[in-house]
């Protein structure tokens, strides 16, 4: 991803994020503490002025501009060097690279599709994950293939996520319950996620334009339920239903 000496771009972008969210957690807690936001924005100047490069539109591994990895495009977008379709254009061209990430760090490559408005995408961008049981594999490895250094790789467990927080669309956050499935490209998902209050399950299907959830809640607690058609509701156990979905999500 770079050379052996000297600074290396997708450190100093993952120190970026790092400082961003010390100083979010300092305001919380009412600590004053050195303006860690103000670092992060000069590192993210000067990784603009001596990492990009204007001949291959991409984000170099270092200053010398001499390799380019996916990774470092990753980075560029989940912490904001580059959005909308800037963020979109770096992205698919990270897949033309040499280096592409891993597994095991597929997270992020998703976090940053989301930001980028592609997460429409993520399936091809895991697609090598549903050939895993074609080689007799019962744990996710490190990457596909045969020749793996880790058979059971717990940062490449990427799906867990995905389906739970992102197709069953289950989230928790300072006490509160979220759904809000994504739908695109499925027409039903089911299954259950466990929170800090309790199992909540989720069971949805499109028919047509038609749009219909069954969700079971742990007993006397309500979630924030978005619906396909952006209908918001402060659900309890039962069945939802909304219609012209697709002339929403077209938009």
């Amino acid at each position: 991803m770079s050379t052996a000496e000297g600074p290396i771009t997708v450190y100093s972008l993952m120190l970026i994020k790092a400082l961003e969210n010390l100083s979010e957690m300092h305001e919380f807690l009412g600590n004053t503490l050195p303006d860690y936001k103000a670092v992060a924005d000069k590192i993210r100047k000067d990784i603009k002025s001596r990492c990009y490069d204007e001949n291959s539109g991409l984000y170099a591994s270092s200053p010398e501009k001499d390799q380019f990895a996916q990774h470092t495009q990753i980075w560029a977008v989940l912490c904001g060097l580059e959005e909308g379709e800037n963020a979109k254009r770096l992205l698919e061209k990270s897949f033309g690279l040499k280096c592409k990430v891993t597994y095991a760090n597929m997270y992020y490559l998703l976090r940053a599709m989301e930001l980028a408005g592609m997460y429409d995408k993520t399936d091809e961008a895991i697609a090598d994950l549903k050939k895993l049981p074609a080689l007799g594999c019962t744990t996710v490895p490190e990457w596909y293939g045969e020749d793996v250094r880790s058979e059971c790789h717990a940062w490449s467990a990427v799906v867990l996520y995905e389906y739970t927080a992102r197709v069953l669309g289950v989230t928790y956050r300072d006490g509160t319950i979220y759904i809000k499935p994504y739908i695109k490209g499925r027409n039903r998902a089911r299954g259950s996620v466990a929170t800090p209050q309790g199992m909540v399950f989720v069971e949805w299907q499109t028919k047509g334009s038609d749009f219909n959830v069954q969700i079971k809640l742990p007993e006397n607690l309500t979630a924030e339920l978005t619906m396909p058609n952006g209908e918001t509701h402060t659900a309890v156990s039962g069945r939802y239903s909304c219609e012209n979905i697709f002339c929403i999500l077209e938009t």
